[in-house]
Formats: structure tokens, sequence, C-alpha cells
């Protein structure tokens, strides 16, 4: 393994997966995690560091190149720092299930025009869409759109880049999310539609 990463690791190799994490950095920082400009080749240097002390998940050279491996540890990483950012962010003022149920009649109607409580939907969000999570476990893309969900991330892009998911993968899974609804209460329906209206 330490042979083929010393082959692999060029400074092509290294550039190609900086600009990869280059792309999470407008994600990094919508999750306020602090960056700068030596956060990209931060992330890349981690992520080879990781591989050297046998940290983080194992890199198999006969698996796929170095380039990959470096990729899915970034997207892996960022991922796990945006979700614990998401937490963090809401926890303090996230509304129990009880709460919910008490303003949802309240503030629904208000959701489709953007204007609901952004506490108040990020609560609708974690509940709709740990709901959702537990009719299907078996369906990896849709549940990984909806454990975006869970932590704030609505907005078709910003599933796909947290994902990796390409478009059409992203498009079926979202229209296997639409048909789970009908297992759910009749006062959840209205807001999952809302949810794919805003994530299409």
């Amino acid at each position: 393994m330490l042979h083929a990463l010393a082959e692999q690791n060029t400074p092509e190799v290294r550039k190609q997966a900086r600009r990869y994490a280059e792309q999470r950095i407008p994600l990094l920082r919508g999750a306020c995690v602090p960056v700068s400009k030596q956060t990209p080749r931060d992330l890349v240097d981690d992520a080879i560091t990781d591989i050297f002390l046998g940290d983080g998940d194992p890199w198999d050279p006969n698996q796929c190149d170095l380039l990959t491996h470096l990729r899915g540890a970034i997207l892996k990483r960022t991922w796990l720092e945006i979700r614990h950012r998401k937490l963090v962010r809401y926890s303090p003022f996230d509304l129990a299930e009880g709460d919910v149920e008490t303003v949802l009649a309240r503030e629904r109607p208000h959701a489709s025009r953007g204007d609901i409580s952004p506490i108040v939907f990020a609560s609708m969000i974690e509940l709709v869409a740990t709901e959702l999570r537990k009719i299907e476990t078996r369906d990896g893309p849709a549940q990984v759109i909806l454990e975006c969900w869970q932590v704030g991330f609505v907005e078709r892009r910003e599933v796909m880049l947290l994902t990796g998911l390409d478009d059409e993968t992203y498009k079926l899974a979202r229209e296997r999310i639409l048909l789970r609804k009908k297992y759910l209460p009749p006062r959840l329906v209205a807001i999952v539609e809302d949810l794919l209206d805003r994530s299409a």
C-alpha cells in the first residue's frame, strides 16, 4: 500500500484533489465552518496523512486509485463536519416533537411562500425526514438525501454536492421519497410536498 501511495501521490493527483476540496468550501461556509485559503490543501494533506497512519477508511489500491480515495475521504470529512455544525447550530433551538405539532397549524400555510420561521422549518424538516427514513431503510440514495434534510440541507444542489449523487440517481431517489409520503400522517404530507418543491 505504501509503495502504491509513493507512486500515485504525485503533484497532479494532489492538485486534482485540491480542486475537489475547493468545491466543498461553499458548503462548509454555509454551515458556519471556519475556512481559509489553506483549507483545501489541509483537507488533502489530512487525507494523505490518514493513509500513512491507518486512520479513517483504509485505502486498498486494488479497489480504487489514490485520487478516488482522496475524494471520498474529503467528502466524508467535510460531510461529518457540516453535519456536526448543523446539529450544534440547531440543537439549542430545536423544538420538541410536541412543540412542532403545536405550531404546524399556525405556520404550515406559509411554508410554501418561504416566510416560515427558520427554526420551526428546520424542526419540521427533521421531524418529517426522520419519519420517512423509517419507512424503507434499504434505499441507500433516498436515505442519504433524507439525512441531508435532517440536518437542514434541502436544496437540490446542496444535497447532490454533499452526497455525491448524480442527477439521475438524485431524481429517482427523490421520486421514491415522494411515494413514501402516503405512509405518513396527513398532517405531515403537506410538509413533504413543500420540501420536494424547495429541493426541485
